[in-house]
């Protein structure tokens, strides 16, 4: 069984056989521009702002407890669920994955996979005022090996 390191990993160097999911329907451009979409609803940065405030302006209820399943978070309808006791850049990241499989629910893409949603999860977190503020920034946001998968800094 695959850590969410190892699959996020996997499908964001697109190696979706490897991280045991289906091919992503789109390419990037597409899930970038759902992020350009979602940004117009609010002004929140992903580094400064706090997940669960992207969850409420968006209409999303955010529930945290006890998540045994999924890797720790699960989106069901309206609802994201994120676990309590991960490690708290893990948990911001898991938040705004759960905030992607909503948002694609949202636009009626019912064939969404795993690479959809992870693929608009770094739409949605590197976006480009994400970017200009640098990696150490995002760094104390987000898991380390999120961000070199991502391509924002280089692995060491």
């Amino acid at each position: 069984m695959l850590s969410v390191e190892d699959r996020v990993t996997l499908v964001l160097r697109e190696r979706f056989e490897a991280a045991r999911v289906p091919y992503p329907m789109f390419g990037w451009s597409h899930y970038k521009s759902i992020q350009r979409q979602i940004d117009q609803i609010h002004t929140l940065n992903p580094v400064v702002d706090e997940f669960d405030e992207f969850a409420r302006l968006e209409g999303f209820e955010l529930v945290q407890g006890r998540i045994y399943a999924c890797g720790g978070s699960c989106a069901m309808g309206e609802t994201l669920y994120v676990g309590w006791k991960l490690d708290p850049k893990l948990r911001a990241l898991l938040c705004h994955h759960e905030r992607a499989h909503g948002w694609l629910r949202r636009l009626r893409w019912e064939d969404a996979n795993e690479a959809d949603a992870w693929r608009l999860t770094t739409a949605i977190i590197l976006t480009a005022p994400v970017r200009e503020q640098g990696p150490l920034f995002a760094a104390s946001r987000f898991p380390f090996w999120f961000l070199a998968a991502a391509g924002l800094i280089k692995a060491a």
